[in-house]
């Protein structure tokens, strides 16, 4: 009896593996998808959801900018992490424009950054008593309106006794 084409055993079959890129191929490929605006170097290849530049590194994605850091020939800690320090562009691979930072930095900076002055129903962030300040396992930093969480609160109540 003969094996169909469809149960062929394991070992039969072959194993595609990804051929590791040449520096000199990377470099090209990398900068072939690279455009200069002012001094910032632009990513024009894929990105994330999040505006950053993925690249591939034979069958690993990963961040365009981080791969720019390494092709610079700057080394980069374990732990560490990378910054926009310069132009805060996420999509600029100039390694100029870089710096390395820990991951509690990256966070309390993105935090300061991203802060709102008022909420989404145009209550006020800066009054003390109307902010309720949460710090997430990995350090990123949220400011909620208390108004809005007691409004809430109240629908949820009164949705449930209804």
């Amino acid at each position: 009896m003969t094996a169909s084409k469809f149960h062929k055993k394991p070992s039969a079959r072959k194993k595609h593996r990804a051929t590791r890129p040449k520096p000199r191929e990377l470099r090209e490929r990398f900068f072939s998808k690279v455009a200069q605006d002012g001094d910032c170097l632009i990513w024009l290849g894929t990105t994330n959801g999040e505006g950053y530049g993925r690249a591939y590194i034979g069958t690993r994605r990963v961040y365009a900018h981080r791969l720019a850091w390494i092709l610079a020939g700057k080394p980069l800690a374990k732990g560490k992490e990378l910054h926009h320090a310069v132009c805060r562009n996420t999509l600029c691979v100039n390694a100029a424009h870089l710096r390395v930072i820990s991951k509690a930095q990256h966070a309390r900076i993105h935090a300061e950054e991203n802060r709102r002055l008022v909420c989404p129903h145009g209550h006020s962030l800066t009054d003390p008593a109307n902010v309720i300040v949460r710090v997430s396992r990995e350090g990123w930093v949220r400011h909620n309106c208390r108004e809005c969480k007691r409004i809430s609160d109240r629908r949820v109540y009164l949705a449930k006794a209804a």
